[in-house]
């Protein structure tokens, strides 16, 4: 095996090329750079006011025509991504013309792999290869080991003399072998994170396939569709309270309307009833129905309200039908599912951002899932006062220091959050959870450190804890972490609190630094260290991960504890 890495790590390195996408992903979440310059700007890029959407180049560009205020990483980032990766036109610093036709389309830029853009006939195609292989190890318990293999490909591109059709699609083959605190999950839920099917592969590994992808139109200068196979996140910070990307990717339709200060949002959306995975099974269907109405309340500040409705038909007589009451993109679910018989699952949602001094960013979300005002004033610990609330801040260029960006965030939700008494609606897609991946019934905090030292060097460092309450048993009484579980099954109606049941938590520190090598070739190594764990599964945890990628994220995420 290590032969064989050996040997597809030279071959990467003698033929190292690149490629990216011509819009910034959906689910592209973390600190991106439409971020980082609305926030140095004190204003926002046109489209970063929708949560959960994604922002074109050209709305990039209105905010960054020029280099005041930019560092030259920040200089080089742009040029990086706007002036090779996401262009919209051919690059006319690599023109072909005078290849032969055979290979005028390979490499006709440093983006592209091959590249077949016609500007008379307003066209653009694009592919590439996508790659990833690395190889870990266990610090402590030095006999195991993990391992990632990932190769695929990348197509996308532009439709019409206007650029407002595009395309993406990526597909993947992977074999990999997970630490132990990742292997838990599979072990005791049946699911592997982030995905759908899966099969063994060889004793410790995991075989599976992955594909998503989507098409855009922006009918207008005010209205966007999107379509397709893919994650959606909702909010500005590390976690989500309502959409986040823990849960594999899933079916959507996404209305995106702007008009002037104001945005509007319907997303509709079908998930994945859990149940094992036992071959040549239809499995069962439910569906989300979302929108969102945000307002600039001045050049930097932008506040947003939302409702949410999770629900099925899994009946004897209406089974897996999509309800059309709730196709109805602006009136109240609320007010739909009560005169449906409250049997589906609302809530309602308020968030925040705002960027001030050129420097920070305070944003947040808080979601309401049920509650009763005498029981809140009462303090009972009333079971049914169910919410989840988020709030954080970014420093950007920290004490002054070029891309050294600090950014802090407290989650809290409370038991029972998320849940229902029946499967088709609790906030999950094949049992995994829609929002926050620790589900319900814990408070978590994470501070992370970004920085660029120098253009080509990225360094991630980031500590999280949390702490957790978890049933004692599978099928015992419920203490409200668990979303899956009917929560008709609570351990009682008073007294309930964050935290109750089972104690679990963990102190995590992540390390990961990656160095591109040439344009999105990455050579990048990751350092995973539990400094404390208790009443959990894996206490002691060390490991160490290093590996190439070459047009793909990278997997370094908080998501598994």
């Amino acid at each position: 095996m290590k032969s064989n890495l050996l040997f597809i790590f030279t071959l990467l390195i003698v033929s190292g090329l690149n490629a990216q996408d011509n819009i910034i992903p959906a689910g592209h979440r973390m600190m991106s750079m439409a971020d980082r310059y609305e926030i140095l700007s004190g204003k926002f890029v046109k489209g970063t006011q929708m949560t959960g959407g994604f922002v074109q180049r050209k709305h990039i560009l209105e905010l960054i025509s020029n280099d005041s205020g930019l560092s030259l990483q920040d200089i080089f980032n742009r040029d990086k991504y706007l002036n090779k990766d996401l262009q919209l036109g051919r690059n006319t610093e690599f023109p072909n013309f005078n290849r032969s036709p055979f290979y005028r389309n390979i490499f006709a830029s440093p983006a592209y792999f091959m590249d077949y853009y016609d500007s008379a006939k307003n066209y653009r195609i694009t592919l590439n290869p996508v790659l990833a292989i690395g190889v870990g190890k266990d610090l402590v318990n030095t006999s195991k080991t993990s391992y990632r293999n990932t190769r695929g490909v990348e197509i996308k591109g532009f439709i019409g003399k206007k650029q407002n059709f595009g395309f993406y699609s990526i597909a993947t083959e992977n074999q990999t072998a997970l630490p132990d605190f990742v292997n838990y999950y599979t072990d005791s839920f049946g699911y592997l994170p982030n995905q759908t099917f899966w099969k063994k592969f060889k004793k410790t590994g995991y075989d599976y396939f992955q594909a998503r992808g989507y098409v855009w139109w922006d009918i207008n200068s005010f209205v966007t569709l999107r379509f397709g196979q893919d994650k959606v996140f909702w909010g500005n910070g590390i976690r989500s309270m309502v959409l986040g990307d823990f849960s594999p990717a899933n079916l959507f339709f996404q209305i995106n309307t702007n008009l002037g200060i104001f945005n509007y949002q319907n997303y509709y959306g079908q998930f994945t009833d859990f149940s094992t995975l036992t071959g040549a099974t239809l499995l069962k269907r439910k569906f989300g129905t979302f929108h969102r109405l945000g307002v600039n309340i001045s050049k930097n500040v932008n506040i947003g309200v939302f409702e949410a409705v999770i629900f099925d038909r899994q009946d004897s007589t209406q089974s897996d039908r999509y309800d059309l009451a709730y196709l109805n993109p602006l009136i109240f679910y609320r007010a739909i599912e009560q005169q449906l018989g409250s049997r589906d699952n609302a809530v309602l949602g308020l968030d925040w951002k705002w960027n001030f001094l050129k420097r920070f960013q305070f944003y947040g979300q808080f979601v309401l899932d049920e509650f009763v005002l005498k029981e809140i004033k009462a303090q009972s610990g009333w079971w049914a006062n169910k919410f989840s609330f988020q709030t954080g801040a970014k420093y950007v260029n920290m004490f002054g220091v070029s891309n050294l960006d600090f950014q802090a965030e407290f989650n809290v939700v409370r038991p029972y959050t998320y849940s229902h008494f029946r499967s088709g609606g609790n906030w999950a897609n094949f049992g995994q959870p829609l929002a926050h991946p620790l589900g319900a019934n814990f408070k978590e905090i994470i501070v992370k450190l970004s920085a660029q030292p120098l253009n080509r060097l990225y360094v991630d460092f980031t500590f999280l804890e949390y702490i957790k309450g978890e049933d004692f048993s599978v099928n015992g009484v419920n203490y409200g972490g668990n979303i899956l579980r009917d929560y008709s099954k609570r351990v009682g109606d008073y007294g309930n609190k964050i935290g109750q049941g089972k104690a679990v938590g963990a102190g995590i520190l992540d390390l990961n630094i990656a160095y591109m090598l040439w344009h999105n070739f990455f050579v990048e190594s990751r350092i995973y260290y539990k400094l404390y764990d208790f009443n959990d599964r894996y206490p002691n945890t060390k490991w160490f991960n290093v590996g190439i990628r070459w047009n793909i994220d990278s997997e370094q995420r908080l998501m598994y504890y």
